[in-house]
Formats: structure tokens, sequence, C-alpha cells
């Protein structure tokens, strides 16, 4: 099983958004919290399940899609390392 890790961006992005969505609805913004966590916890189990992600010419990095989000991974020996959190609208530059 992987060990995830979460970097300081991730958290912060995760932070952002549901401080966004909590203006509107603070019950969905636990739940999406709470779902999206979740979701990244299925990568201890099956840490390449992400797709490659499109934009990265090395071909490193990995994505989950939840939503309207990306979370962006790498899973390097026996770690994932949780990158970024951005919405599926946005290119990552590299």
């Amino acid at each position: 099983m992987a060990r995830i890790v979460w970097s300081r961006v991730a958290r912060d992005d995760l932070k952002a958004i549901v401080s966004y969505i909590r203006t509107d609805s603070p019950a969905y913004a636990k739940s999406f919290a709470l779902r999206l966590r979740s979701r990244v916890i299925q990568l201890e189990g099956f840490p390449d399940s992400g797709r490659l992600v499109p934009e990265d010419p090395t071909h490193t990095y990995r994505e989950l899609i939840f939503g309207n989000y990306r979370i962006v991974y790498r899973h390097d020996g026996g770690t994932v390392t949780v990158l970024t959190i951005i919405h599926g609208a946005r290119i990552l530059q590299w």
C-alpha cells in the first residue's frame, strides 16, 4: 500500500476550494471535502489508477478527475504525493 502525502500547495488548494463552496453551502463544502479525501485515499491501494497528465511531457505526473477538479499527484516508490488541486478548465504550466 502506498503512503499518501499532501503537499502544502495541495492542502492550501483544498482549503481555498472548500472555503469558496462554503459561502453558498456549508453542508456541501463539508461533503465535498470528505468525498475528495476519500477519492485520494483510494490511491493507497491503486496508486497508478489516475491518468497521465496530458500537459506533462515527462509522463511523471498523474491526475484524478473529481467533479470539476483535477487532483494532480506523483507516485514514487511507496509514496503518493498530492501536488495540487486545480479547476478542470485550467491548463497546468510546467
